[in-house]
């Protein structure tokens, strides 16, 4: 049985794909920032876009 509940825990954790995120941005008050293939996103409680630097440029993260 604890089996079966850790299995729909995990899979509902992944399938959430950026509910944390959101959550953070929403009780935040401000965007999370999310790391993907080397670019910086903000995700907000709506949607999510590319971080730009002063000069326009997108931001990089390691």
């Amino acid at each position: 049985m604890i089996k079966i509940i850790t299995v729909l825990v995990a899979s509902s954790m992944l399938s959430g794909c950026g509910y944390i995120d959101r959550l953070f941005a929403k009780v935040s008050g401000g965007p999370a920032e999310v790391c993907h293939d080397k670019v910086v996103y903000l995700q907000f409680t709506s949607g999510v876009s590319v971080k730009y630097n002063t000069d326009r440029s997108i931001t990089l993260c390691q």
